[in-house]
């Protein structure tokens, strides 16, 4: 067994998520917010900002409105946070452009053999 090209394998896997970042970023985001959820309404303000200051930053409650936009609850989501449905946009159009691109890909690799 050559250790090297086992290393460089792991290397090309690694590149692979990195360039197509967008593709597991929102996933992980949705699921990730799915199971937050029982927590976002008890859980502590984590915001140093707010910590600080004793005022909200542009960023205060987005991962709590995301949560809510999860389960549903748009009203909800935007009285903590309008961005959080920017937020979701943004990410869902990422994924939807790069899933496109690599749709693309696929299609000219497989045109060309």
């Amino acid at each position: 067994m050559d250790w090297g090209e086992e290393s460089k394998g792991r290397g090309k896997v690694k590149q692979v998520l990195f360039d197509h970042a967008d593709l597991w970023i929102l996933p992980a985001v949705l699921v990730a917010a799915w199971l937050y959820f029982p927590y976002c309404q008890i859980g502590p303000n984590l915001c140093i900002w707010r910590a600080l200051f004793h005022r909200n930053c542009p960023g205060c409650g987005l991962t709590r409105g995301i949560c809510f936009l999860v389960h549903g609850h748009v009203r909800e989501a935007l009285a903590l946070n309008p961005l959080s449905i920017v937020a979701v946009s943004v990410m869902t159009a990422n994924f939807a452009n790069e899933f496109r691109t690599m749709w693309r890909v696929q299609c000219a690799l497989q045109k060309a053999r």
